[in-house]
């Protein structure tokens, strides 16, 4: 009943932007994750629309990110003294505003957007819709410039929350990473991607309880438990690297790594060590970055989004990790993906 009195779907970001100017639009990026879109003509698909009981005619015209909709309109002017303002779309997905401020050159890179969850893939030019793609289980979605993320989302730092949150919840981080990076290497794997790390009760007793299906030695201390979880999502994250390179058949020849868990030391090394590629961690607010890319772009004080990432580059000085102890890792990855 609801939709059917409803005059235009809006959602989240768009309502912030209507609120702001009164304009009626859905940012790219966000609308190619709605699964309303279709990938090849850029515009909403009337077949499954109608499949789902939703004209297309109540859903507002898609809109590129750097796009600007206009000045504040002026009640919103009175009420926030933002008068005469510009409201310009970022890329309102926040992967999307992450990806455009990341630091990189050419086009033979790979991303993670690194927190609680893990975003990687590759930015391309033209969605790849293959039968390897779906098997793979990688998405297109909607990037800056006319690009797309091909990417898959995975576990990130969420076990480790999880097993700081259960074990030491008044542990300083650092100091936790340190006990890590002394504990012994390559003890127990896991696929941090099981469905019994999705929610479990207890963390500890999941991880126990994975390593006891799979012969796997159980970790019998916290530093070992963090040093499991951190070691597999690096495999985990050649894997998917891997993974990119045979589906979209190009080079990756380096990683970006952004969001809070750039700022992992020991992960961003480990993930080099695993993929033997050299990994760029930084900067930490890409979201934020991006967004503030986008508004440059829209209002014209920047030229493009190559421009911006330039910026971001010569602003934020990535740190530089590179490969080590690769036949080690080489050793492990093989014992991970017989798992």
């Amino acid at each position: 009943v609801a939709l059917e009195q409803t005059e235009t779907i809006l959602f989240m970001p768009d309502l912030f932007h209507y609120l702001l100017i009164g304009k009626r639009a859905t940012e790219f990026t966000f609308a190619t994750t709605t699964q309303l879109m279709n990938i090849h003509t850029t515009s909403w698909d009337e077949g499954l629309c109608e499949a789902l009981g939703i004209s297309t005619t109540k859903l507002a015209e898609i809109a590129q990110p750097g796009a600007s909709l206009g000045s504040i309109r002026d009640q919103a002017a009175r009420e926030t003294g933002l008068a005469q303002a510009q409201v310009v779309l970022p890329a309102t997905h926040d992967t999307g505003s992450a990806v455009a401020a990341i630091p990189a050159e050419g086009d033979d890179w790979a991303f993670i957007s690194s927190g609680t969850w893990s975003l990687v893939g590759t930015e391309i030019r033209q969605p790849l819709c293959t039968p390897e793609a779906l098997a793979c289980n990688f998405t297109n979605e909607g990037g800056v410039a006319g690009t797309y993320r091909f990417l898959k989302n995975i576990s990130g730092l969420w076990i480790v929350q999880r097993l700081r949150d259960e074990l030491a919840q008044n542990e300083d981080y650092a100091t936790l990473m340190r006990h890590v990076e002394d504990a012994p290497p390559f003890v127990s794997l896991i696929d941090p991607d099981a469905e019994t790390f999705f929610q479990p009760e207890s963390m500890k007793a999941a991880i126990e309880r994975y390593c006891e299906w799979h012969k796997e030695t159980s970790p019998q201390s916290l530093p070992a438990l963090l040093r499991c979880a951190l070691e597999s999502l690096a495999l985990r994250y050649r894997q998917v690297i891997e993974e990119l390179r045979e589906v979209l058949d190009k080079p990756i020849r380096r990683i970006h790594i952004v969001g809070g868990g750039s700022q992992n030391a020991l992960l961003c090394q480990w993930t080099a060590d695993a993929t033997g590629l050299p990994v760029f961690a930084g900067p930490v607010e890409s979201t934020a970055l991006g967004n503030v890319i986008a508004q440059a772009v829209g209002t014209g004080t920047i030229p493009n989004f190559d421009a911006g990432r330039a910026i971001v580059r010569n602003m934020t000085r990535p740190t530089e990790y590179l490969p080590q102890n690769t036949e080690a890792w080489n050793a492990a990855y093989k014992r991970f993906r017989g798992m």
